[in-house]
């Protein structure tokens, strides 16, 4: 028989479609509302198990390897872990904090060349836009904008182990994940 590929996601808000406590999904049953992307991504791929969430609602990538991340959702605990394909959406809140855009970009690579030591595929969706209840909007998305162009040229070095997809551009133009092609 053919096994579905085990998926993880790792992030922060933006990644938690199940609001439990812990990383391991399985049985939770709590799918989050607000936060759906997860769901989708793994149900436009077809044969693929959302099996453990390493989303930290507020954190930064700053943090990628802190062992202090909320509930064991640590780089430790997903490097040992089973999962084929990590999927990643993260850096919103630094670039809401002002971090620069290669500073940001450097927290990622570092965070998926990690990943790919461990054996394990990427799936990096470019950082989501901001709007208005941000208050610093403006300048959040001139650093999402050059961090995702960084990324994208970064992740074409890896075409066995890596993809980028760019879901910013059609979000910013009013499209959801519905529109995405």
């Amino acid at each position: 028989t053919v096994q579905p590929w085990k998926a993880a996601f790792w992030g922060d808000s933006r990644h938690n479609g199940f609001n439990g406590s812990t990383v391991d999904v399985a049985g939770s049953g709590v799918n989050s509302i607000a936060y759906r992307d997860p769901l989708w991504v793994c149900g436009a791929m077809g044969d693929v198990e959302y099996s453990r969430s390493y989303a930290v609602s507020g954190d930064t990538a700053s943090a990628w390897n802190s062992a202090a991340r909320t509930n064991g959702k640590t780089f430790a605990s997903l490097n040992t872990s089973d999962v084929d394909v990590v999927f990643i959406q993260y850096g919103v809140n630094d670039t809401i904090a002002g971090t620069a855009a290669a500073t940001l970009a450097g927290y990622l690579q570092n965070l998926i060349t990690e990943i790919f030591k461990s054996g394990k595929l990427v799936v990096f969706e470019s950082i989501y836009p901001v709007n208005t209840p941000c208050s610093n909007y403006v300048a959040a998305q001139v650093i999402i904008d050059a961090t995702n162009a960084l990324m994208q040229a970064w992740l074409v070095n890896y075409p066995t182990q890596a993809v980028y997809v760019d879901i910013a551009t059609t979000f910013k133009a009013g499209g959801t994940y519905a529109s995405y092609t």
